[in-house]
């Protein structure tokens, strides 16, 4: 099975989120988000084009989007770069992900792994889960940054602990393999049984208990026993108590 791409599949759906504007923010910016929310992408471009050109960076972030996807306006991901790239530059974590991808990608900008690298820990830094589940994957897999488990282990643990699937499951694959962390198959079911109760795509969630399964067949009953404990504490805690 290829791990990589179950953790970029669990990816799929966060990539480009449009977001909202904060509740203590009123005016256009609510305006041109609950637009967009409702499928009225004339209203959305009018309030938010506005805004993004006045620098304002969570409209530009929206626009950057709306271009990416092609609501409201033609599909253009370059336009939809450079969007991002205002909206990144001013400290948009959003955005910075977002325009990580592009780089990663290469869409609407030209590939670049120094670049790509750098927004999304850029992201990652300021907690965007889906950032620091990205960088994990493109540590472990080698792509861009070089083959280094012990720098993806850092990124999938701090995703892991906000609940992320994809970073739950991979966490605990690298644990099963002893690559990048000691082999710990305790600590292996702990993630991956923690990956299985987070998972919001049932079609993934045989393939994960197929991958515990095979571990309970190396554990003893104690170990087992004390994996669930383990998890449960994690659960209970709300991710305050995790191995």
């Amino acid at each position: 099975m290829d791990v990589f791409a179950m953790v970029r599949g669990l990816l799929v759906g966060v990539v480009l989120a449009v977001g909202t504007a904060s509740p203590a923010t009123a005016g256009p910016l609510d305006d041109g988000a609950a637009a967009f929310e409702r499928g009225d992408y004339a209203t959305a471009l009018l309030l938010l084009r506005s805004l993004a050109e006045n620098g304002e960076a969570a409209a530009q972030r929206m626009l950057g989007t709306m271009y990416h996807d092609g609501k409201g306006v033609p599909r253009d991901s370059v336009e939809a770069a450079r969007w991002f790239q205002k909206a990144a530059s001013s400290g948009d974590d959003q955005a910075q992900f977002s325009l990580g991808l592009a780089y990663y990608y290469g869409d609407g900008v030209a590939e670049d792994a120094t670049e790509a690298v750098q927004w999304l820990e850029r992201a990652a830094e300021q907690g965007r889960v889906a950032a620091q589940t990205m960088l994990g994957t493109i540590y472990a897999s080698g792509r861009f940054a070089g083959h280094d488990n012990v720098e993806a282990a850092k990124w999938y643990r701090r995703a892991a602990r906000q609940r992320d699937a994809a970073a739950q499951f991979a966490l605990g694959r690298l644990y099963y393999d002893g690559d990048g962390v000691p082999q710990d198959f305790l600590l292996a079911h702990v993630w991956i049984s923690l990956a299985i109760s987070s998972a919001d795509d049932i079609f993934t969630r045989p393939t994960m208990g197929a991958i515990r399964e095979g571990l309970v067949a190396k554990m003893t009953p104690d170990q087992v026993a004390e994996a669930q404990r383990l998890a449960w504490d994690c659960l209970s805690s709300n991710y305050t108590d995790c191995p």
